[in-house]
Parts: C-alpha cells; structure tokens; sequence
C-alpha cells in the first residue's frame, strides 16, 4: 500500500535539497540584485482534513498582498515599497539583505484542496492561510452507464 503524500510528493528529500541549494544561489543574487525580487519564506503543513500554509511577511501591509487559488495551486503576491533615497543606494553595502519590491510566489499543493472555505489570517507579519480538502464524497463518483 503506497503513501498519499508520496505519491503527490514524489522524492520530498531529493526536492527540499535541491530547492536549499538552488534557494541559496538565488539569495545571493538577490542580495547582490538590491532584493527587489525576494519572495517570503513559508511552511506548508498537510493535515487530513486541510492544508495549511504560513508565510513571513515581515514589512508588508495587508493590503499589498493578495493571496489566489488556481487547480491546485496557492498564489501570493506582494509588494513593498523601497524605501532607500538614491544617495544611499550609490552607496558601497556589506549587506543588503531587506527585500522589496514585488514578489510573486506558486506552491503546488495536494490535488484534494478546494478553494471554498478558505480561511486567512495576518498578524504581525505572519500570514497563515487554511485550505480545506474535499471530502471523501467529492474524491470519487459512480457514473452510471447508458
């Protein structure tokens, strides 16, 4: 008997590894870029009867994020300003860590989500959004034949 989540999730090892060493290249890059593309840092937890996903967003205001649902696919975007005078940014940095601008982040998630029933939170910089599963009932129809 297969696991569910191994087969939506095929080799989640080799996955995690390869998005942390890809992960780092492109911190890197966007440190060195000024940050204007930085996407946030999240959590996807898969319960039976839902998922739920947690975002940092530290920095950003409710109204500059927007959060959608596409098949199985949870988008967010956002934006934040750069609030950096031009003086400064002709400046030498050690660090530029801080990102902003816009971002757009696509997690694929299990293909038993539904998009009714959605609950989302943002409290200091944490966005935490629930995504139902469907029941039993809505995973599998009789069809009869004619």
């Amino acid at each position: 008997m297969s696991d569910k989540r191994n087969d939506e999730y095929p080799f989640p090892h080799v996955r995690h590894a390869f998005k942390d060493e890809f992960g780092r290249f492109f911190d890197v890059a966007n440190n060195m870029l000024g940050g204007s593309w930085g996407s946030p840092h999240v959590d996807v937890e898969d319960f039976n009867d839902k998922v739920k996903v947690t975002a940092d967003l530290p920095g950003y205001n409710k109204s500059s994020l927007s959060v959608s649902i596409d098949g199985n696919h949870l988008i967010l975007t956002g934006s934040r300003p750069c609030n950096r005078p031009k003086e400064v940014l002709n400046n030498f940095y050690t660090e530029f860590e801080r990102p902003c601008g816009h971002f757009t982040r696509t997690l694929q998630l299990p293909r038993t989500i539904t998009s009714e029933g959605v609950t989302t939170s943002f409290n200091q910089g944490v966005l935490e959004i629930n995504i139902p599963k469907k029941t039993p009932d809505h995973l599998s129809t009789k069809i009869s034949i004619n």
